[in-house]
């Protein structure tokens, strides 16, 4: 005999619970905010990675950068009066510019009511927060590859961006790395002509390319060592896989080295005078042709391209003073509740600062940068 249930019926009367805690997807945090390091004097840098200037009433902040002495010096008996060097000071000028965002919501009226339960006001503060702490990060990639971070570009400060005079092509000998142009497409191209429009697996971050880019930095560009006689290089997760591979790369040599001796987040093992570590948040360039060239970041979202011939995984090398940040305006959260009686209620968080590499011009076609420099790796061999 059937069994006859009694249910309701159709979908209007089934009761449902909704969940009202907003999530949003777990990140790590930006590498880049433990590289930061304040000025401690008038213009003297303190040897971090990125150099914090804090100030206010004025919109930028020149720096006197003193030349090494370059003389020949005077032996025995000959008299050096008359012949003293003339000490050579460079002006050096950091650029600060806005950088904020903002959302709206709701206080009162139906709208507001059929969000109550979302809390979207107490989030809304936290978010602002992260999303300018991401574009911050972002900005700092930006300074150290293209020389000024994005928010500079734009009035009043204006700055055009170029790529960092220091680059290096993992696979390529040293003769056919890329030479600085102060015209940006003329150094563009020779970036370009640098990339292998074929890369193979030795264009990749394995232990023979790094045995090069720790010669290439202090023999070819003598970079200044950060703290303990050492300098950064981030690595794309991409290429974490074979820089710790075994066979190819540096794990053989790191299976029992443990000791992450400078405290760095994201650490993954040392080799020479080289610290890795991790770059989850990686640029990627892409070669366009070889006169015409990408830069991707991931800020709020990753629009970076996949892997792929075309496109090349960067690493930051990091030595002592590769950044300036000049800080004017601390960030800050503003409200505004002039809408409709005070019915939307809208939050702004303003920000006033800009990221820029560390190097200066010594002549034409000649830039000096003893602080930063660019690694690529292919993404993928062809």
């Amino acid at each position: 005999m059937a069994t006859k249930n009694s249910r309701v019926t159709g979908t209007d009367l089934e009761q449902r619970k909704w969940d009202n805690r907003l999530r949003k997807p777990a990140e790590a945090a930006d590498i880049f905010s433990q590289f930061r390091g304040d000025i401690i004097g008038e213009n003297v840098l303190p040897g971090t990675p990125f150099v914090v200037v804090k100030q206010s009433g004025q919109t930028t902040r020149v720096m006197g950068l003193v030349k090494a002495l370059s003389g020949a010096g005077k032996n025995g008996r000959d008299a050096l009066s008359g012949s003293e060097e003339k000490l050579a000071t460079i002006p050096f000028t950091a650029y600060s510019n806005e950088f904020k965002h903002g959302v709206n919501q709701d206080r009162f009226g139906i709208d507001a009511q059929a969000n109550k339960p979302y809390a979207l006001l107490a989030v809304a503060v936290p978010l602002l927060n992260e999303f300018m702490e991401k574009n911050l990060g972002t900005h700092r990639r930006q300074g150290l590859l293209q020389r000024y971070s994005f928010n500079l570009t734009a009035a009043p400060t204006s700055r055009t961006q170029h790529w960092n005079s220091n680059f290096f092509v993992g696979g390529v000998a040293f003769s056919s790395q890329p030479a600085y142009s102060d015209t940006l497409a003329t150094y563009t191209s020779a970036i370009g002509a640098a990339l292998p429009a074929s890369p193979a697996a030795a264009n990749q971050m394995n232990l023979a390319n790094i045995k090069k880019l720790d010669q290439w930095i202090r023999t070819q560009k003598r970079m200044k060592p950060y703290k303990g006689q050492k300098y950064i290089v981030t690595v794309p997760t991409n290429q974490k896989y074979i820089l710790m591979d075994e066979t190819v790369g540096i794990g053989k040599l790191t299976l029992n080295t443990t000791t992450n001796s400078m405290n760095l987040e994201n650490w993954i093992g040392a080799w020479g005078s080289l610290e890795f570590v991790e770059d989850i948040r990686n640029s990627v360039i892409t070669r366009v042709s070889a006169s015409a060239l990408t830069a991707t970041y991931t800020t709020v979202d990753d629009s970076r391209p996949g892997v792929g011939v075309a496109n090349w995984d960067v690493s930051y090398v990091l030595g002592a003073d590769s950044a300036i940040e000049l800080e004017l305006e601390a960030r800050h959260l503003e409200r505004d509740n002039s809408v409709e009686y005070g019915r939307e209620e809208r939050v702004g968080a303003y920000s006033n600062y800009g990221v820029q590499t560390i190097e200066w011009s010594d002549d034409t076609d000649d830039m000096k940068n003893y602080g930063s420099a660019i690694a690529v790796w292919a993404s993928e061999p062809a």
